[in-house]
């Protein structure tokens, strides 16, 4: 009586088989959340920058002449929470106005827009523009 061979797969190989799979889904799955991780930061890097350049042109429309002595940490009110969406992010500005150490008809105006990432580390964002008196 000749011995026939069955043809399909044994539990050995299927297990194995599930195996390599399962490690390749969880791969996956883990490059998913980097990618949602980096969309979220450029996300609040891209508002972040919008609300500094804001706060910036609106310090920039100022008249220097009435400012004495220089102003450092203006009153901004609770940390700015503004959004064109109208979501809360978080965002905390500052900024201050002073004199140019180099020259004393120069103003140089600082606007820091800070913020809490997803790891809980403080990013931040910083525009310096100078501005004659």
């Amino acid at each position: 009586m000749a011995i026939t061979k069955n043809k399909g797969f044994s539990l050995i190989e299927a297990i194995i088989a599930t195996t390599v799979l399962s490690v390749g889904l969880l791969g996956l799955i883990g490059l998913f959340g980097a990618g949602y991780q980096a969309l979220d930061g450029g996300d609040k890097r891209s508002i972040a920058a919008k609300l500094a350049r804001d706060q910036m042109e609106i310090l920039r429309s100022r008249s220097m002449s009435r400012i004495n002595p220089p102003m450092e940490d203006l009153p901004s009110g609770p940390p700015s929470e503004d959004h064109p969406e109208g979501q809360t992010l978080g965002m905390r500005r500052q900024w201050s106005i002073l004199r140019s150490p180099d020259d004393a008809m120069m103003w140089v105006i600082t606007v820091e827009v800070s913020w809490d990432g997803l790891k809980g580390q403080n990013k931040k964002i910083t525009l310096k523009s100078l501005r004659s008196s």
